[in-house]
């Protein structure tokens, strides 16, 4: 196949698309007040909390990172019905990135914010 040649864009990679889209928006939605909660029991409990704790409390806008480039590449996507081979292969790896940053950002806040709190059941 030739690269300059134009394909359909697979649906598959659109409906990829926009569940990660919802996914930021819904994350990004909810993580300043899940980190607004989670820093009223860390004050109230008195706990010494590791850096990458404080930096999610301390930005809990960050989650919108996430947000823009999902929206981006979900109206690249969008706007393209047919591409090119050498394009079709961009979407898939920048969709396929995306998700894989978001999805170790998402275990690294899990392991910042459980870790205190873990530590926080052992004394009392």
């Amino acid at each position: 196949m030739d690269s300059r040649e134009e394909v359909d864009r697979p649906r598959g990679m659109l409906v990829v698309a926009t569940l990660v889209l919802i996914t930021a928006s819904w994350v990004s939605f909810l993580a300043p007040i899940a980190a607004g909660r989670f820093g009223g029991t860390f004050t109230a409990l008195g706990a010494d909390l590791p850096a990458p704790t404080r930096f999610l409390l301390a930005m809990p806008n960050f989650w919108l990172i996430f947000l823009v480039l999902a929206l981006a590449q979900f109206l690249w996507i969008m706007a393209r019905t047919r591409v090119t081979s050498r394009e079709l292969g961009r979407m898939k790896l920048a969709l396929r990135l995306l998700i894989v940053v978001m999805l170790l950002a998402f275990g690294l806040a899990a392991w910042a914010i459980y870790t205190p709190l873990f530590r926080l059941g052992e004394v009392v």
